[in-house]
Formats: C-alpha cells, sequence, structure tokens
C-alpha cells in the first residue's frame, strides 16, 4: 500500500467526520506542548474525500495543530485505492498497535471491524493481529458497549461500572439504566454490590407492585444520597441495608431480635453463638475458645446459665416469627 506525505490546507481537512475516530480523548493540550517544542513528528493519516480529507488517525493532532492556528500540514494520504476494510484495519492498527486501549475504544474497533465479516473464525483471526481480542466471545461482548446508551458507556469508560453490569443497564428502560447508573456512579459499589442492589430493587418493585422507578425515588434512598455528613462508604452501606430490609423484612426483624437478645445475654469472652441462616430453623450453634481444662469448666457453667434464661429461650421464637411472616405474602426468598 503506498502512503503520500504531503503538506496540505488544514481547511481541507474535515474535522467533524468521526467515521474512523477511536480515541475517548478530548484533551490535546499535551499534544500541543509537544508540537510546540518538537514539531509534527508523527503526520497524521488521512484519506481522501472528494475534493477534501477526512481523518483516519491523528484526530488530537490535527486539533491541536488548529488549536496552535497552523494554516497548513503535513500529512500521510492513503491509497484511493484501499477497501473501506483496509482503511478500517489502518485505523485499528495505528490506534491498537501503539498504546493501550481502553474498553470504550475497542468497543468502537470490534464494531468497526465486525461489519465486513461474517464469518466469526476469520473475524477473530482479523481482531488478534490487530491487537483485539481473539476470543470470539468476549469479542462480542465488548463490541455490544458500543450500542450502549451513551450513559452507560460514560461509567464504563470511567470504571464505574463493570463490562458485564453495562451489559444489564444497557438492556433495561432508558430512565431506570440512566437512575441506577447514576447511583452506581454515586456510591462507587463493587461489581458484586451493584448486582445485590439491581436485584433488590428489582424484586422490591415485583413484590410491592410498583415500578423500578418509585423504588429508586424512595424519600430515605434520596435523603441518604444527599446527607453530606455521610462518607460515600457510609451512603453504600446505608442503602444496602435500607434495601435489605425493604426486601426482606422478616428477616431483618430477626436479625435485630436476635442482636439485641445476643447483647442481653453478656456471654463473655469464649462462648459465640451462631445464628441460623435467614433463621429458617431453631439449630443455633455455640463455639466455644478455650485453651486448658479450667476455661472448659467455667464456660459450662456460664453455657449453664445462660441456656436458663428466659431471654435465651426467646431466641427459638424468631423462627416461629419468621414463619407466622411467610404465611402472610412472598415478602422473603
Amino acid at each position: 500500500m503506498e502512503i503520500e506525505r504531503k503538506k496540505i490546507s488544514l481547511a481541507l481537512i474535515d474535522q467533524m467526520d468521526n467515521t474512523f475516530k477511536i480515541t475517548t480523548q478530548a484533551d490535546v493540550q499535551e499534544i500541543v506542548c509537544s508540537i510546540k517544542n518538537l514539531g509534527l513528528i508523527n503526520p497524521p493519516l488521512v484519506k481522501r474525500q472528494k475534493k477534501r480529507f477526512i481523518i483516519v488517525s491523528g484526530f488530537r493532532r490535527i486539533a491541536a495543530c488548529s488549536h496552535l492556528g497552523f494554516s497548513d500540514i503535513l500529512v500521510r494520504i492513503i491509497d484511493p485505492k484501499t477497501t473501506e476494510l483496509g482503511n478500517v484495519e489502518i485505523a485499528i492498527a495505528e490506534n491498537s498497535l501503539q498504546r493501550p486501549l481502553n474498553l470504550m475504544e475497542q468497543s468502537k474497533c470490534c464494531s468497526m471491524l465486525a461489519s465486513y465479516y461474517e464469518n466469526d473464525k476469520e473475524l477473530a483471526v482479523a481482531a488478534s493481529n490487530l491487537g483485539l481480542p481473539g476470543n470470539p466471545d468476549l469479542f462480542n461482548k465488548i463490541k455490544n458497549i458500543f450500542i450502549l446508551p451513551d450513559f452507560v458507556k460514560r461509567a464504563v469508560l470511567n470504571n464505574t461500572v463493570a463490562l458485564s453490569m453495562a451489559m444489564e443497564l444497557g438492556a433495561l428502560d432508558k430512565n431506570i439504566g440512566a437512575e441506577l447508573t447514576k447511583l452506581f456512579e454515586h456510591l462507587g459499589l463493587s461489581l458484586n454490590k451493584q448486582r445485590e442492589v439491581l436485584e433488590y430493587v428489582k424484586e422490591i418493585a415485583i413484590i410491592e407492585n410498583i415500578s423500578i422507578i418509585e423504588v429508586l425515588f424512595a424519600d430515605q434512598l434520596k435523603n441518604t444520597l444527599k446527607n453530606d455528613d455521610l462518607t460515600r462508604n457510609q451512603k453504600a452501606q446505608n442503602i444496602r441495608s435500607y434495601l435489605r430490609g425493604r426486601r426482606f423484612p422478616a428477616i431483618t426483624r430477626g436479625e435485630k431480635e436476635y442482636e439485641e437478645i445476643v447483647k442481653s445475654l453478656k456471654m463473655g469472652k469464649g462462648i459465640s453463638l451462631i445464628a441460623p441462616k435467614n433463621f429458617e430453623s431453631t439449630s443455633y450453634t455455640f463455639s466455644l475458645a478455650f485453651s486448658n481444662v479450667e476455661e472448659i469448666v467455667e464456660l459450662k457453667k456460664r453455657l449453664d446459665k445462660i441456656s436458663q434464661s428466659v431471654k435465651f429461650k426467646n431466641l427459638f421464637k424468631i423462627y416461629s416469627n419468621q414463619e407466622a411472616n411467610k404465611s402472610h405474602g412472598p415478602s422473603d426468598k
């Protein structure tokens, strides 16, 4: 493939045509400083479009030259005989083989390349040769980011939403997806906690027969987000606790009862009590820590005293409370 190096008028370059634009970086100040001090070391790559030119690679370099007030610029002009696929491959190679691409940039590359291939194996080989993921499943996941709403793409770019969660958010109603994305960005939740919140919100909406938006605009949730006295972690913890309590009201009440009873028993060092999961049975477990026979004897005395306490016997009512609550509706799993 022949490449012509030529100085052309900057006015002949259509800087609004983003057909081949891959970079997500907008700031050009660093490049402006470099061109000021060293000149334009690597000329941009352009393609003839009738009497003008469109950019294939070098969007930020050309923007920097415009910023500096250049009238002419040295460019590399692609051979007019180059196919559209060839132009795409050149654009991708100019970016992916020179620097690490972020997820959004990879997505644009994958989307551009995939439109020219019907055979997955051939596509995988072409992608791998250009520094893109060669695994078809991963390639398609990354490619699909490009069609997501802008608010989700921004969150992916900012590393506040993971790829798998981005796909779930993109599949939701636009308003719901936007509100959840804002919530995740505000709280800085990990992927697992994002999944937890999303699951709670969906299930609350179903159980209470309301919309997801109504759940997200609950007063307690909004007030927590607006509370400047709370740290981000505290807000996240409070909101997760609130949603869990609303999703599992009976279990949450049981946990509070359990904590109050355990505190009142004053079991002391060496004894801990483990409750059954979600209080779905009455099988509690005592855990004892000791280092000699004398300590075992002492622990036994304390256990005997605890077992005779009325408050201790109240532990077994928590289970029946859960069963009673379940009989009144699907409030728990």
